[in-house]
């Protein structure tokens, strides 16, 4: 939580506003100093940092920023023997997932500015399968 700048015993939006705020440190943020505290609760809203992991294996939509890449296609394969081949194991080879991350803004300028956000980052990897049997419901 940070204290005010005019009052460096006294929180900012806290819910513990007529108790004192003891600073922790100082931290600086695009050159503004901003003391925070542990002893402050800090006010209702929060910001959160979320991160979304697509996967697929068909065609990418991407996270819809520049520094994705959007429609990046994955590949699905066909398990070898095919059924209704009843024999196991089966082997899958040349098939690859398409992966976006995507972690979108937070809605505070000061976060996103400090962590980078909002980004996304786009990547194919491929993979080889092994079906060691049928995949059947439990009991």
């Amino acid at each position: 939580m940070a204290c005010r700048s005019d009052n460096p015993g006294k929180p900012v939006g806290a819910t513990t506003a007529n108790e004192p705020c003891a600073v922790a440190d100082v931290v600086t943020v695009a050159g503004q100093e901003y003391p925070v505290s542990y002893s402050c609760l800090p006010a209702s809203s929060s910001t959160l940092l979320a991160t979304n992991v697509l996967l697929t294996t068909g065609s990418s939509m991407g996270c819809g920023l520049s520094d994705a890449v959007d429609g990046l296609a994955g590949t699905a394969v066909i398990p070898l023997p095919a059924w209704p081949e009843p024999t196991y194991p089966k082997f899958a080879s040349g098939a690859a997932i398409a992966l976006s991350v995507c972690r979108p803004a937070t809605g505070n300028a000061v976060i996103d500015a400090a962590v980078g956000r909002p980004t996304a980052t786009s990547a194919r990897h491929a993979l080889d399968s092994e079906w060691l049997g049928p995949n059947l419901p439990g009991p």
